[in-house]
């Protein structure tokens, strides 16, 4: 229930926000908004199902109506109050403008911060091989594409305000764009820039995600509350049962809920990447002698022959019903496959499954010989991104051909097959919810 303490608490923050504002109008919805939410936190409703779903319109003072109930509350509580967002420009109004004026106001100390994605943040240990490879140009002969000069410029400067302190190491707070080719070169990847490596213990992401433990007041996107949510909860943000959660922009969820439960892969360019992988993994062996790295590596390359020849016969099925799909795209009607693509499907499932779960052993191998100091850092570093990157890819292949074959209860999933824009004769097989509720 809602005590007396929590009431004066807000009734404060309240009046103390009013009073720093000259021009202050009282707002009957905004304050029906904030004692609602109040009361739904505190259990008053529903000890068990604290849910609330408020609809207002545009002046009302949303925003401002959820700090007043949830900062009190959540601190009070000693809980996280997530904030989550589905745009770039609230997210940076919240930021920037409402929860800086909140604080100063408010009469209440909390600390806040925007939580961004891995991907947002470089790895210290990429950073610094690339930028001092100006001897050692060998060191690159394992990326796809060899830095260029200036791209080796821009990569030295990114390092050198690193070192200095002058930036944090994420994309967002460099002065000009960083070009996404260089950016790949250092991201910070799961799977080569792992806490677990001593060496990336201090890696920008890391150090930003240590910092998160400080703040009370958190703010993401949708799309970052969901990949926690999935990978089930407490990995990326605070626990979900030490949080309140503030759903702002609600009205965009089941559009970013269906595309981010959305998977897809083509034919021919699966065929490619696959090729490319096995010369990767044939490599991989010759540049580890070690039967521990020998024998998945020998189960994945049986594994790759058998999915790519399932890819040929599915392309060879495509191309002898053109009838049928010769429309830009094809959707399979209720979620049936046709009786001729069961059997493929279901063979692409159980073969990218294997291909899979042996991808994932190799890398587990060469992150245990790193932390036992079996294999030379730079090496190592080099070689757990680029398997880690094929995981990744294998990993939304099994993905498609898992819902492609899977059968639902309820409303079917959407799945369709559609022409490649990029690559000709080739196309691309999909699978999304289409109820998200």
């Amino acid at each position: 229930m809602l005590s007396d303490k929590s009431k004066k608490a807000i009734r404060d923050v309240y009046q103390n926000i009013r009073d720093s504002l000259p021009d202050f109008a009282v707002r009957r919805s905004q304050n029906i908004l904030v004692a609602e939410m109040a009361k739904t936190l505190a259990g008053n409703f529903d000890k068990n199902r604290r849910l609330i779903i408020a609809e207002a319109g545009t002046g009302t003072g949303k925003s401002l109506a959820y700090l007043i109930a949830g900062i009190p509350l959540a601190t009070e509580a000693k809980q996280t109050l997530v904030i989550s967002t589905a745009t770039i420009a609230l997210q940076e109004q919240l930021l920037h403008k409402e929860l800086p004026f909140f604080r100063r106001q408010s009469g209440l100390k909390f600390e806040f911060a925007l939580v961004k994605g891995r991907q947002r943040y470089c790895c210290e240990q990429k950073l610094a091989m690339l930028a001092q490879a100006d001897d050692q140009i060998e060191l690159l002969a394992d990326l796809a594409t060899i830095p260029k000069k200036r791209d080796l410029q821009l990569i030295k400067r990114l390092f050198t305000a690193y070192a200095a302190g002058k930036w944090k190491g994420d994309i967002d707070s460099w002065p000009t764009q960083i070009p996404d080719d260089i950016w790949q070169l250092v991201v910070s990847d799961r799977h080569s820039c792992s806490k677990s490596f001593s060496a990336h213990r201090n890696c920008p992401f890391h150090k930003a995600r240590e910092a998160l433990d400080q703040c009370d007041v958190l703010i993401v996107n949708h799309a970052l509350l969901l990949a926690d949510l999935e990978l089930g909860g407490g990995i990326i943000l605070p626990k979900p049962e030490d949080c309140y959660y503030v759903l702002d922009e609600a009205h965009h969820l089941p559009r970013i809920t269906r595309d981010f439960s959305a998977a897809h892969a083509s034919v021919l360019g699966a065929k490619a990447w696959l090729q490319t992988m096995a010369v990767s993994m044939r490599q991989l062996t010759q540049s580890i002698a070690s039967s521990e790295i020998s024998d998945p590596v020998t189960k994945l390359l049986s594994s790759i022959n058998s999915i790519s020849k399932e890819l040929t016969k599915i392309h060879s099925l495509i191309s002898a019903n053109d009838r049928q799909f010769s429309d830009d795209s094809w959707r399979f009607a209720d979620g049936e496959l046709p009786e001729a693509l069961e059997e493929l499907a279901a063979n692409m499932n159980h073969e990218t499954k294997r291909g899979l779960s042996q991808t994932a052993k190799i890398v587990d191998i060469l992150a245990e010989q790193l932390k036992q100091d079996q294999l030379p850092q730079a090496k190592a570093n080099k070689l757990i991104a680029e398997v880690g990157f094929y995981l990744q890819r294998i990993e939304n292949l099994h993905q498609v051909w898992n819902m492609l074959i899977k059968e639902t209860k309820g409303t079917p999933l959407a799945k369709w097959v559609e022409k490649s824009g990029t690559r000709q004769d080739d196309h691309i097989f999909a699978a999304s919810l289409i109820d998200v509720d």
